[in-house]
């Protein structure tokens, strides 16, 4: 596993050394991407640099030397992205270094060549950027029936930025790539990542407005929240849960490095501290949630009806109903009606031969959907508490369709 390393030459932006003298002399070649800091857009032929508006290879963001609040953004972003990387998220290439009066350019490789980007904000046709309600984007990504993954990714980028303690979720700090040949559709890589929790608290500032509104919620947001409005199948919701987990292992692991970053000493330590906060909590609830995510719930159920893994809960409610109505054997003496119980309910029957109206037919009818309506009641309550006998599984198990 790699270790962080602030400055250096990686092998995919063997340039940055060479790039320095051109990168703090940008004051007057400033170009309109959005961002509280100045950024110019590179090309590189090889040889030499060149300003560009549009394209470009690289994307250089200058120093905040003169304004407090903000210095030292940069090397936080860097720091953040490397654990980004670790975590097993897409980010892009990027470096660091010193712009000589105080602060540090970012460097980074742009990563939509031969694609084009929109934010979400753009997506969701948005009027401002910090409008953005989570549950609104994941529904037009299945109203669009645009492939899961891409919403498997953009949770498992959210859920990141709340674990590190940043409060910059805004809609416009996430984007999507179309593919200019075949027009598939992804989640870009991570960007403008940092810890920005410990940064407003250190100058007493609470802002929200920048939080993205997680199941009505923009703060105290939990694995919970996210899960919600992402509305996964039962499956997918597990994959997410265990792909959480991993983000949150590596976050852990890697924490500690921030020492070595070039942000202020005093701000890491309590960046670190809130860090590790979070991350207490996440550890705390994910393991809460292995044991009673309703994949985990059913999961004694599919390995004797595979038909039923991608059915939705309802479907597999109403499935074990009517396989119960075909076997009369005990199923658990929790769930077996008493006999004042069944009495009742079959006086509520009304006898065929003695009906004599419509009227009658229809109470009756309405009779035995009360009386489904319990079969449902007790099967649901059986596959909760995964109180089902081997023996009465085994007899139905045959009656169940191939998968």
């Amino acid at each position: 596993m790699a270790s962080y390393t602030p400055n250096y030459n990686h092998e995919k932006i063997p340039w940055v050394n060479d790039i320095i003298d051109f990168a703090i002399d940008m004051e007057s070649e400033i170009t309109e991407l959005d961002g509280n800091n100045k950024k110019v857009i590179l090309d590189y032929d090889g040889k030499n640099f060149k300003h560009v508006k549009n394209g470009g290879k690289l994307i250089v963001k200058s120093g905040f030397a003169d304004e407090k609040f903000y210095k030292g953004m940069n090397a936080n972003e860097h720091f953040f992205s490397y654990i980004a990387k670790e975590a097993g998220l897409k980010t892009a290439e990027n470096a660091i270094l010193h712009d000589g009066f105080g602060d540090y350019i970012l460097i980074s490789e742009r990563f939509d060549e031969g694609k084009r980007q929109y934010s979400v904000g753009d997506f969701l046709g948005l009027e401002s950027q910090f409008d953005f309600i989570v549950k609104d984007f994941a529904e037009k990504l299945d109203k669009l029936k645009i492939d899961k993954s891409v919403k498997m990714d953009f949770a498992k980028q959210l859920y990141f930025n709340i674990l590190i303690g940043n409060l910059d979720t805004h809609a416009n700090n996430f984007s999507l790539l179309i593919d200019e040949k075949t027009n598939k559709l992804e989640m870009s890589p991570i960007f403008d990542v940092c810890h920005t929790d410990g940064l407003l608290r250190s100058f007493n500032v609470i802002n929200t407005k920048n939080v993205a509104e997680v199941n009505s919620k923009n703060k105290n947001i939990t694995i919970q929240d996210i899960l919600k409005d992402m509305n996964l199948n039962d499956e997918d919701q597990l994959q997410l849960i265990k792909d959480f987990e991993h983000i949150t292992t590596s976050v852990a692991g890697k924490i500690g490095e921030i020492s070595k970053s070039m942000i202020d000493p005093t701000l890491a330590k309590e960046y670190k501290q809130i860090v590790n906060e979070n991350l207490y909590f996440a550890a705390k609830e994910l393991k809460a949630l292995k044991e009673s995510s309703p994949a985990k719930k059913w999961e004694k159920v599919h390995k004797v009806f595979p038909v039923l893994k991608n059915a939705t809960e309802e479907q597999k409610i109403d499935f074990i109903a009517k396989e119960l109505s075909k076997h009369n054997e005990p199923i658990a003496e929790d769930f077996i009606l008493s006999e004042e119980e069944t009495q009742k309910a079959e006086n509520e029957v009304v006898p065929k031969d003695f009906i004599t109206s419509p009227e009658e037919k229809v109470e009756m009818l309405k009779a035995e959907n009360e009386m489904l309506k319990k079969k449902l009641s007790m099967a649901n309550e059986m596959i909760k508490s995964y109180n089902i006998p081997e023996d009465f599984m085994e007899d139905i198990k045959a009656s169940v369709p191939k998968a």
